[in-house]
């Protein structure tokens, strides 16, 4: 539901995880951040090096791209499994290595 030009309600909003935070999230996570009804909330990795770089660069975006003035505050997690039980999370993206 739209309210005003382009204002999106909340509540329409989809809220979305990442499982798998490397090169191939890398890439990803733009082309699901720039659609209007679309957030990316949360990062899951096995790889704490490469969970840390994932917040760092979606936070970074919504600050930057989407002219946030506040951080993201993209959550991430060292198990999926908490990713998963998180209640504010719509949909999940999973993101696997091509190999």
């Amino acid at each position: 539901m739209f309210w005003g030009r382009g204002y999106i309600v909340h509540s329409d909003m989809i809220n979305i995880g990442v499982i798998g935070t490397g090169k191939q999230a890398g890439g990803l996570y733009k082309s699901f951040a720039q659609l209007s009804d679309a957030y990316i909330i949360a990062g899951s990795d096995v790889n704490r090096k490469k969970l840390e770089n994932f917040k760092t660069n979606v936070d970074g975006y919504y600050k930057e791209a989407k002219g946030n003035n506040k951080d993201s505050n993209c959550k991430i997690f060292d198990d999926y499994h908490e990713l998963l039980e998180q209640s504010d999370i719509d949909s999940v993206l999973v993101v696997t290595p091509d190999h």
